[in-house]
């Protein structure tokens, strides 16, 4: 397995309030999924070859996942942190 390709993904914001993009160089990668930290799959999807960048928009409890990218020449993990905004409103009457 190559390592020429590794750290060419990152995600951002990290940490997210749960919408965070993956970035990625075109053609290295084909396919991503994100697990949670028990190793349970959450998401799975295709990348095409000239794709650079995929959008998740997440309503996951907060807490930390891995996001595993597949391509021909190896496999690279990134950790994502997320949390939801809770807003308390207090209306006085």
């Amino acid at each position: 397995v190559s390592h020429a390709h590794w750290l060419k993904a990152s995600i951002y914001p990290n940490p997210s309030t749960g919408a965070a993009t993956i970035a990625f160089e075109p053609g290295v990668f084909n396919r991503y999924q994100v697990f949670d930290m028990q190793g349970r799959l959450l998401i799975e999807s295709a990348i095409l070859p000239l794709q650079h960048q995929s959008e998740l928009a997440l309503l996951l409890p907060a807490g930390a996942y891995s996001i595993v990218l597949d391509g021909a020449q190896g496999r690279q993990w990134l950790r994502w942190i997320g949390w939801i905004k809770i807003y308390i409103f207090l209306i006085f009457i």
